[in-house]
């Protein structure tokens, strides 16, 4: 791929192997939904996937829980670190909800982000417990996912030969 180049893609099996680092190392996301005033809510998760979902993690009561609840579509952006020109962007909506207080699914919330503590921080535990907020996993189903391939290889000199 080439700068400027896109693919597109509608599912997670879809992501070509050169991309794939993008969803699976530990970095950063955007996560962007309207607010229930219509303006937009841009904040930065950590995030996972499994099969089907990409998945974010929040504090029950917290700006991006209400947002997420109130308007299930979404964008998740992730930015390559060492190559700003190499990007994901995922659009999506929650289409499943795991609260920590759920007695069914509740468990899924503390997994979640215990499984992201230990990508992003490698610790086994996120740092803050259970007795202290309680935690909500959201799962965002992608209905099209736009991918942008690395830059070509820069010269010596960099663009237009110069030192």
């Amino acid at each position: 791929m080439a700068v400027g180049e896109r693919v597109l893609a509608e599912s997670l099996a879809e992501i070509p192997e050169h991309s794939r680092d993008l969803i699976d190392r530990p970095i950063v996301v955007t996560v962007t939904a309207v607010t229930s005033n219509g303006g937009l809510h841009s904040t930065p998760v950590w995030w996972g996937h499994d099969d089907t979902h990409f998945v974010v993690n929040t504090a029950i009561g917290r700006v991006k829980d209400r947002t997420l609840r109130g308007s299930p579509k979404v964008s998740i952006q992730v930015i390559d670190p060492e190559m700003s020109m190499r990007w994901v962007t995922v659009y999506g909506q929650v289409d499943e909800v795991a609260e920590e207080t759920d007695p069914i699914k509740g468990h899924l919330a503390r997994e979640t982000i215990d499984d992201m503590a230990r990508r992003y921080v490698g610790i086994d535990r996120y740092m803050v417990p259970a007795k202290v907020e309680k935690r909500v996993a959201f799962y965002i189903r992608p209905s099209r996912i736009v991918l942008s391939g690395p830059p070509p290889v820069m010269p010596p000199g960099g663009l237009g030969g110069r030192e």
